[in-house]
């Protein structure tokens, strides 16, 4: 599972990822595999959109939705057995 900050620099600022972040995303993009990331990201994206703390150029819903719509990420609901989940990158 991928957390917020690390979806948002692997989509928009790849520069800023690590070494070990960039590893593991460019595997599992090689190996089809899909990204998991909470659903709470797309809400904490928003959140860092409106305080200003990142830039998009289109409305909000277009942008969050073309971010979950993405075919490598799997956007999961925040449920119980998600939650304690821990990010791996």
């Amino acid at each position: 599972m991928a957390d917020t900050h690390v979806w948002w620099r692997w989509r928009n600022e790849p520069g800023r990822l690590t070494h070990a972040q960039k590893r593991a995303l460019l595997l599992a993009e090689r190996r089809g595999q899909r990204i998991e990331v909470a659903a709470i990201s797309l809400w904490e994206m928003a959140q860092m959109a409106a305080r200003g703390r990142i830039r998009i150029y289109t409305t909000l819903e277009i942008w969050l939705e073309a971010m979950a719509a993405n075919p490598m990420i799997q956007v999961l609901p925040v449920t119980p057995s998600i939650a304690p989940r821990r990010p791996c990158w």
